[in-house]
């Protein structure tokens, strides 16, 4: 009977996981939408480093670099628009913009990621 317990519990964990997903959409410098993944295969301790890798992943037209710093990882170049001294790549999950490293940000079901492109600061990619 607890195989059968631990079964049945496997099996809806399964089932309602089958459905978790995460979407992210990249903006460039005047708000264009350069890539959008939407109903990305959600798992559990995913980070939005992790959603970006899966992303290259699913289509090979979608590039990014990286280098490791301070024990994580910075976003170089995501497709054609790369860091420089006076734009960079920022994101916000559901809104709400952060300043953590893109591997310490760890994503829930149905989280959006967006990413754009910026001058200075992201204050100015809302103007």
């Amino acid at each position: 009977m607890q195989n059968l317990s631990t079964l049945l519990i496997l099996l809806i964990g399964f089932v309602a996981c089958a459905m978790c997903e995460v979407s992210m959409v990249v903006q460039g410098l005047d708000h264009e939408t350069l890539a959008n993944f939407q109903h990305m295969p959600y798992t559990s301790d995913m980070s939005v480093r992790d959603l970006y890798i899966e992303a290259s992943k699913l289509d090979h037209a979608f590039t990014y670099s990286e280098v490791p710093l301070q024990g994580h990882y910075l976003l170089t170049r995501m497709l054609h628009l790369s860091l420089t001294p006076t734009h960079g790549w920022f994101y916000e999950v559901n809104g709400e913009l952060t300043n953590e490293w893109v591997d310490v940000t760890k994503l829930k079901e149905n989280d959006h990621v967006r990413w754009y492109y910026a001058r200075a600061g992201p204050e100015l990619a809302r103007q």
